[in-house]
């Protein structure tokens, strides 16, 4: 099943990466969760993705 990505799926996918790298874990008690930019579906989405 596809599943959209939310901000408490974010949440818990950084949480459990940081429990795996001690890395990650640093960026994510120092920064937190990335921020999820609300785009709209498209190829100029795609483009702004890639570049």
């Amino acid at each position: 099943m596809i599943q959209t990505l939310d901000e408490d799926i974010l949440e818990e996918a950084c949480r459990e990466l940081s429990a795996l790298d001690e890395h990650l874990a640093f960026v994510y008690q120092t920064y937190g969760a990335p921020p999820l930019w609300d785009r709209p579906p498209g190829f100029a989405t795609l483009l702004q993705i890639i570049l």
